[in-house]
């Protein structure tokens, strides 16, 4: 018994129209530019997407053919984080990289409960993450 071989040229173009990464913030203050600016130095703008609300992050979680996905989530405030906790089960196999407001215990619990692969803070240094970003490409 033989089976069907799968359309290669099409996999291929699938597989290049998904975005990789998912960024998402909130706000669009000076750090928040800042980052993206430094992302698209390593990611063509076509391979991720932003998004600015928790609706947009739960329609993009959602919809993800697979499970090789990095998210940026730049936590603004606080409620940016519960927002995104409510979305634990869709971020369960997601190559995290969170950014939070502020170095307050009970965030730093509630953001360890994502299982990210780096955390840092809003004022920490951007380079980090875009090293981090590097190798996880």
């Amino acid at each position: 018994m033989s089976f069907p071989q799968p359309d290669r040229k099409q996999m291929a173009e699938q597989k290049n129209s998904r975005p990789q990464l998912i960024f998402f913030s909130t706000e669009m203050k000076i750090p928040e530019e800042r980052l993206l600016e430094a992302v698209k130095t390593l990611v063509p703008e076509e391979r991720f997407e932003i998004c600015r609300s928790k609706k947009e992050l739960f329609q993009r979680l959602r919809l993800r053919v697979n499970n090789s996905f990095i998210a940026i989530l730049f936590v603004a405030k606080n409620d940016d984080l519960e927002d995104i906790l409510s979305l634990k089960e869709l971020l369960h196999d997601v190559k995290i990289i969170l950014v939070l407001p502020n170095r307050q215990n009970h965030t730093i619990a509630k953001a360890h409960t994502l299982r990210p692969r780096f955390l840092t803070y809003i004022n920490g240094d951007l380079s980090e993450i875009v090293a981090v970003l590097g190798k996880m490409l």
